[in-house]
């Protein structure tokens, strides 16, 4: 999950988003109540309009998004965690030390602790906020693995750049990206699923960053899918025909697409993935924009494509930060610019990010 030059949002402009989602998280629906969706349908989950921010600190990408088994929807951005209850109520909200950890993924755990990433490591944070060293070491002046290995310690290995933790399979493996790889880790030890490509090309401009944001994802049936670099998300995203599936026994396959979606008059390559986010079974969810204007939802599962939401931005009579409309909306022509970072679990799919809404779609 990577924030390109350009992109990142300072700690007191996060604080002032988190604080302004806070307090408007009672104001959904237009004030007519919270209306939740049904299938095919799409409301407004919770609002952060009259922030106070402009178009210009609103260009930044969530962390992460992660729903809890319970419900509780989860929220890092930047050095802030929040989260919210299943009926619309905030939790905690949480600062990270972010010049002592560095930042990047969030997994609900099921004990209501949280996987998190840091420079080079990785932590738990539990219920009374206590940061544990879970994987990774700090090292000054750290450098690429050559040759990254297959697999490692746990306790001693660095990953190289932030470790960004974004799904947990059943049986407790977390997986993780850094800069170089793919990681599982279960009881201690680090095994390698994919590597990343590497040019040979390391400048100073290519440097890890301290925060990073990764579109990569796991499904229900334990695949993988990443796109062809890691910190690839949001407008620099890979086009969908080149996401890949790892599966749970490390072979890896393109991701299998019709040669053409129903729905969309765009080619597969003309699809950039912003976000996934893994769905039941073997399918994931893209979100993904093509040409100026036009953002689409898409389920993915076995070679079928289903297009779940559309917006045109030319639309917008805003400028595609707000959402007024009434509620819920048909989402498969949906009225509201469609955040850019989703999650997902048990037929809830959750989108925020670059707007001053959240979203909730029942699908």
């Amino acid at each position: 999950m990577g924030y390109r030059k350009g992109r990142g949002r300072s700690a007191g402009t996060a604080a002032v988003l988190s604080m302004a989602v806070l307090a408007g998280a009672a104001g959904c629906g237009g004030g007519n109540g919270w209306k939740p969706p049904t299938k095919g349908e799409a409301s407004v989950l919770f609002r952060n309009a009259g922030n106070g921010l402009d178009a210009g600190t609103i260009g930044a990408p969530l962390g992460a998004l992660s729903i809890a088994a319970d419900g509780t929807l989860a929220v890092y951005d930047s050095a802030y965690v929040y989260t919210f209850s299943p009926d619309r109520k905030a939790a905690k909200l949480w600062h990270i030390d972010y010049a002592k950890y560095g930042g990047g993924g969030l997994v609900a755990l099921p004990d209501h602790t949280f996987a998190i990433g840091g420079y080079g490591r990785m932590y738990i944070r539990d219920t009374k906020g206590r940061m544990t060293l879970l994987a990774g070491v700090v090292k000054t002046g750290a450098a690429r693995h050559r040759p990254v290995p297959r697999t490692a310690s746990a306790a001693t290995y660095h990953f190289y750049g932030v470790a960004t933790p974004f799904g947990r399979r059943p049986d407790g493996t977390l997986l993780i990206s850094d800069a170089e790889a793919v990681w599982a880790l279960k009881d201690g030890t680090l095994t390698r699923l994919y590597l990343y490509p590497y040019d040979g090309k390391d400048t100073s401009g290519r440097i890890p960053f301290d925060y990073a944001i990764t579109s990569n994802t796991l499904d229900g049936a334990g695949n993988v899918y990443v796109g062809p670099k890691n910190n690839e998300g949001g407008v620099a995203g890979p086009p969908l025909d080149q996401i890949r599936i790892v599966h749970p026994d490390a072979t890896t396959a393109p991701l299998a697409l019709p040669a053409e979606i129903p729905g969309v008059p765009f080619s597969n390559s003309d699809l950039t993935v912003v976000s996934m986010a893994g769905g039941d079974g073997e399918s994931v969810y893209a979100n993904t924009t093509a040409g100026r204007y036009d953002e689409y939802l898409l389920r993915i599962s076995r070679g079928n494509v289903t297009v779940l939401a559309h917006h045109n931005r030319k639309d917008d009579s805003n400028g595609g930060l707000d959402c007024k409309k009434h509620q819920p909306m048909q989402a498969r022509e949906i009225p509201c610019a469609l955040p850019e970072t989703i999650t997902y679990r048990n037929g809830r799919l959750i989108m925020g990010g670059f707007t001053h809404y959240f979203l909730e779609l029942a699908v």
